[in-house]
């Protein structure tokens, strides 16, 4: 998703005449944005409510994904989850 928005922010720019410093900043801008567009996802994925987000929940975790927040949920609880911190 981040490479695509920033191909296609330097894409626009291209098509707009932008000099390559330009290029190389509106595709790190699209980049940016594409990344923090698919955290947004990914937490709503797994954390929205259906009928507010306005597409089927919970696909990423059935579908084996590893999407940022579940990394990172498995970075601070460890891979059993929290359960295996408190087991003697």
């Amino acid at each position: 998703t981040a490479t695509f928005f920033g191909h296609a922010a330097r894409l626009g720019g291209r098509t707009g005449g932008t000099g390559p410093a330009g290029l190389e900043a509106l595709e790190e801008y699209g980049t940016a944005l594409g990344f923090a567009y698919q955290i947004l996802d990914d937490l709503l994925d797994a954390a929205g409510l259906e009928d507010q987000v306005g597409k089927t929940l919970g696909e990423d975790l059935a579908n084996g994904r590893r999407t940022l927040p579940l990394l990172r949920l498995v970075e601070i609880e460890g891979p059993r989850g929290p359960t295996a911190r408190t087991r003697p």
